[in-house]
């Protein structure tokens, strides 16, 4: 077999260098291709870089760029990697795909606002209000049981006072409600595409001559198309391996963001830490755009032996779980950087219960209030009755 020319284009951890260099095929790509020598006889390779890194878009002539390109005119034999789509694959041979990726969004994180009266939301409305009728319904003269010991509304009152403030504290403890209202976690200021959409002050980033423009340029007679039409005006290179670009400090002030394949985002997060040493950025899938990643080859190849050989070694590979060492890998940086975004206070800290705190002082005090006055009116009918 003649050794067969590949074109690639550098997207961690799907196709990184070569491990301890600063150049070559490497990543979850440069492992497939080294473990093909096992699965297929005689199988060699020359590895080389995209010269303008592109992997390849549909123009309006029909015509592709980038490594579709290089395929079509027969300048290489296998390319990739590639997120798979119908157009591409009309003029290409995809392998059996190795990867799934997210599409996502990088934005900088926020802190999230803390309600006083979020303990109101552990109960339902229908569920508060038929509990608070019950207690003040509880107990009235007319039930025998409870004719001395509740008589009074103000008991009443006091009786519904704590047992309000005292369900929120036991409750607290109990994990659901541990992380949903005693945690001040850090969120991300942009999550979803609507909350992109809404929010027109953020500047929309993306990577020119990738699936990613492409898909946002297909959105543009969507409800999402305002967000097509401030991204045309934000198009950027895609960064090379290991340099943070100068719009990563307006993602990190809330000002930007930046969409692409999450895997690509996780890693330039990770170099942001590991350059920086600060994060305060987190990726959000937005679950639109998602797809499989796999080399492409030539259609000259459909049907014949080797594709189908290639496509086993690729079966086998997957089975073996060797595209998770990769991904691992690349993220260890973010997955240090994230770590702090949980939380930035102490769980079970008092004023996250400040709520219950003013429902508890507020009942009391009302309940009090009742009672002065049922007292006073109980003297004033038994000075009436004495009078008479």
């Amino acid at each position: 077999m003649k050794k067969l020319r590949v074109r690639y284009s550098y997207s961690p951890p799907i196709c990184t260098h070569k491990l301890g260099t600063d150049s070559g095929l490497g990543g979850i790509t440069g492992d497939i291709l080294e473990r093909m020598k096992i699965f297929i006889n005689n199988f060699d390779y020359a590895a080389t870089l995209q010269p303008d890194k592109a992997f390849g878009l549909k123009l309006p002539n029909g015509s592709f760029t980038g490594m579709i390109r290089s395929l079509v005119i027969n300048e290489t034999d296998i390319a990739g990697p590639f997120a798979v789509n119908e157009e591409r694959s009309n003029v290409v041979e995809f392998s059996e795909p190795f990867f799934y990726a997210y599409l996502g969004i990088m934005s900088g994180v926020v802190e999230t606002q803390k309600n006083p009266f979020i303990i109101s939301q552990i109960f339902t409305v229908q569920v508060s209000s038929q509990t608070q009728d019950f207690f003040c319904n509880f107990g009235n003269s007319y039930r025998w049981f409870m004719r001395h010991a509740c008589d009074s509304t103000s008991f009443r009152m006091l009786l519904l006072t704590w047992f309000l403030p005292c369900l929120v504290f036991v409750h607290s403890y109990q994990g659901g409600i541990l992380s949903a209202f005693a945690s001040n976690k850090l969120q991300p200021k942009i999550a979803s595409l609507d909350d992109l959409l809404n929010d027109e002050s953020i500047e929309p980033i993306v990577w020119a001559n990738t699936a990613t423009e492409k898909l946002y340029r297909n959105l543009q007679n969507t409800r999402y198309g305002p967000i097509w039409e401030r991204m045309k005006g934000s198009l950027v290179s895609r960064p090379l391996p290991g340099t943070v670009p100068p719009y990563m400090k307006r993602v990190h002030k809330g000002q930007a963001i930046v969409t692409a394949f999450s895997y690509d985002l996780k890693k330039l997060v990770g170099d942001w830490f590991q350059k920086r040493d600060e994060c305060g950025l987190a990726v959000s899938n937005i679950g639109l755009g998602d797809g499989f990643v796999a080399l492409a080859l030539r259609k000259e190849f459909i049907n014949t032996n080797f594709i189908k050989q290639f496509n086993r070694g690729i079966r086998l590979f997957n089975e073996g779980g060797l595209a998770h060492f990769s991904l691992l890998r690349s993220n260890r940086n973010y997955e240090k950087c994230t770590l702090g975004n949980t939380s930035v206070s102490k769980p079970l800290n008092l004023t996250d219960l400040m709520g219950a705190f003013i429902v508890l002082g507020t009942g009391l005090a009302a309940a009090s209030i009742l009672f002065v006055i049922e007292m006073l009116y109980s003297r004033i009918s038994k000075m009436k009755t004495h009078t008479c």
